[in-house]
């Protein structure tokens, strides 16, 4: 769409119609307008250099496919520069960047106040430098003061006066002079899922970035617990910007791995919250765990997330700001709340 090039145009509408003849059918729900019945690999350069997922494991599992094409070649040109020739691969101890990864400068964020309460919001303001900003979130954390460890509290999407639409998939529009303003009016706030009988606190992930908030995607992360007595499993809640629940899908086992399967929760199930925590390591060495929470109960009563109160206390507050190849950088400070 973006290139001027005659050449690539037409080779681009060659590749259009064979995907439309290799098609025999294919159906895709409104959250994947973009979808055609055809895939790639085609990750992250941090995905393409960690164990499991990277060049090695790609071209074993698709040799039939890496033998006939160029596509692992192209991969290898992509994330390091080098030509694209019959059976390159990256350098053992080669430098892997994709094309969408930079550097971005974030400025010390200057409050307006390290107190903050409902009425009476602190503000956050910096600026980010790039020319690939993708995604700016807005980070909360409540400190443990007894162990250290942070909450993760709140992550959200931070939007663009203006919205980019790519087949369907929408994108923020930073604009193109490279800088990026941020303020942020913050409170604490730390959203919940009410079931109709309690309001359990819960993280609120941002999943996908929508046109406006009721397009927008959340996910909340916990055990379900079949009221048949079926094994439990490590679930996903998927949530619109509106606070409704859409699906939820459980995995094949107790962790995020693997496949995930949509069910239809049923009378008496139950999903056990999963908190999600930062604790400290041995050096700098940082760990991410998990907590169980509170227990969402279905029913008959609809399932939505509000808005509720954060508990009083001190928090780690800040920007996190995303390039294109999926690299984040992060700016914060201390805020008390009341």
């Amino acid at each position: 769409n973006e290139s001027t090039s005659a050449n690539l145009g037409k080779a681009s509408d060659q590749i259009r119609s064979a995907i439309k003849a290799a098609v025999i059918a294919e159906k895709h729900g409104k959250d994947k307008t973009g979808a055609t019945g055809i895939s790639i690999y085609f990750p992250t350069s941090s995905l393409f250099e960690s164990e499991g997922s990277d060049y090695e494991t790609y071209v074993k599992i698709a040799n039939r496919f890496a033998e006939e094409s160029l596509w692992d070649d192209y991969l290898t040109f992509h994330y390091t520069g080098q030509e694209i020739v019959t059976n390159n691969k990256p350098a053992s101890k080669g430098m892997i960047k994709g094309p969408g990864a930079e550097i971005i400068k974030i400025s010390p964020i200057q409050l307006s106040s390290d107190v903050a309460s409902m009425d009476n919001p602190a503000t956050l303001s910096t600026e980010a430098v790039g020319e690939k900003i993708a995604y700016v979130y807005i980070f909360t954390g409540r400190y443990d003061n007894e162990t250290g460890a942070i909450e993760i509290v709140d992550i959200d999407y931070l939007d663009s006066d203006k919205v980019k639409e790519v087949d369907g998939n929408y994108y923020p529009d930073w604009g193109e002079e490279g800088k990026v303003t941020l303020d942020f009016d913050w409170q604490p706030i730390q959203y919940e899922v009410n079931d109709g009988l309690s309001a359990i606190p819960v993280l609120l992930y941002p999943e996908i970035y929508g046109a406006s908030l009721s397009d927008t995607v959340y996910s909340v992360d916990g055990i379900y617990s079949f009221a048949d007595g079926t094994s439990p499993r490590y679930a996903r809640l998927f949530f619109n910007g509106d606070g409704f629940l859409q699906s939820v899908s459980v995995f094949t086992g107790m962790d995020d791995k693997g496949p995930q399967k949509e069910v239809t929760p049923q009378d008496g199930d139950q999903v056990t919250v999963l908190q999600q925590w930062i604790e400290s390591g041995e050096g700098e060495e940082v760990n991410f765990t998990t907590k169980p929470g509170g227990s969402i109960y279905f029913g008959k009563s609809r399932i939505e997330w509000q808005e509720g109160q954060a508990p009083a206390g001190d928090y780690v507050v800040g920007f996190l700001v995303e390039d294109m190849d999926g690299n984040l950088y992060e700016e914060y400070v201390d805020i008390t709340a009341e």
